[in-house]
């Protein structure tokens, strides 16, 4: 009998419980559907606004499109600004630490695909296309045709500003940043060597680089490309010669950005 007692308060329970559950439950999906209302009246109003000028920010417009690519932006900056902080403290005793730069260089990766930035156009990624302009003041600067140079950051990074290549024939050797600018050949002071991963300072070392090789190969473009990527001695060597694809990949390169500078026919693709 008492058992039989216990087994009916037991269900009583059970009951109550399951009441109690079904009722929170209601509870919070009214709170749900009453925020959910709450954005779209406040979506409304805001969309409903004449258009009004903020100094601190877009217009208040009915193309929601343009608020949310100004957000994105936005928020694309920042956090391009986070990785350059975070690798402010990865420089130590005059040497970057390579394996957390690796680290950073995905990272930077993720944000360029996250926000659209690896999308191409003819074959360029909106990443070094963004680039272009600061590219051809420096290029043109040293005298360097800017397209080529763009060329050879294409081929080099796709536009990564953290890109690093460890070499497997010299612990010391490494290849840093958008023209990945080869640091046994190219021995620099710690002074510099701590920016060597900032843009236009990249791009300005990797630039010279570019302009002593043209003048080694009498002005060659191709030529050129092919003395940046395997050195002097090596690239003279017949089987690099014939293996051209890496040249052959920068003048491609280099012709797509004539084309899109000069607003030529240009063909979206992903």
């Amino acid at each position: 009998m008492a058992s039989y007692k216990y087994h009916i308060a037991s269900k009583q329970n059970r009951n109550r419980t399951k009441s109690r559950r079904f009722l929170e439950g209601d509870i919070v999906k009214t709170k749900t559907l009453a925020t959910a209302a709450g954005i779209a009246i406040a979506g409304t109003m805001l969309f409903s606004q004449p258009a009004a000028k903020n100094e601190d920010g877009p217009l208040l417009m009915r193309d929601e499109s343009k608020i949310m690519t100004y957000i994105a932006e936005r928020d694309y900056k920042e956090d391009i600004k986070r990785l350059y902080d975070a690798a402010r403290g990865y420089f130590k005793n005059g040497r970057w630490e390579i394996r957390r730069m690796e680290s950073l260089q995905k990272d930077y990766n993720r944000i360029l695909r996250r926000y659209g930035k690896y999308e191409t156009v003819d074959g360029i990624p909106e990443s070094v296309i963004e680039l272009l302009p600061m590219v051809k003041e420096i290029s043109n600067a040293y005298g360097v045709d800017p397209y080529l140079t763009a060329g050879i950051i294409t081929a080099e990074s796709y536009g990564n500003v953290y890109a690093v290549h460890i070499s497997h024939r010299r612990k010391t050797e490494e290849s840093l940043g958008l023209m990945q600018v080869n640091t046994y050949a190219h021995q620099l002071p710690p002074e510099l060597m701590q920016k060597i991963f900032e843009p236009s300072f990249n791009v300005m070392i990797g630039t010279s680089i570019v302009k002593s090789c043209l003048k080694k190969a009498g002005g060659n473009e191709r030529m050129a490309a092919r003395f940046f990527n395997k050195g002097e001695n090596v690239a003279n060597s017949p089987r690099i010669a014939m293996r051209d694809s890496y040249a052959k990949r920068v003048m491609e390169y280099r012709e797509k950005f004539m084309r899109l500078d000069s607003g030529g026919s240009i063909s979206a693709t992903e």
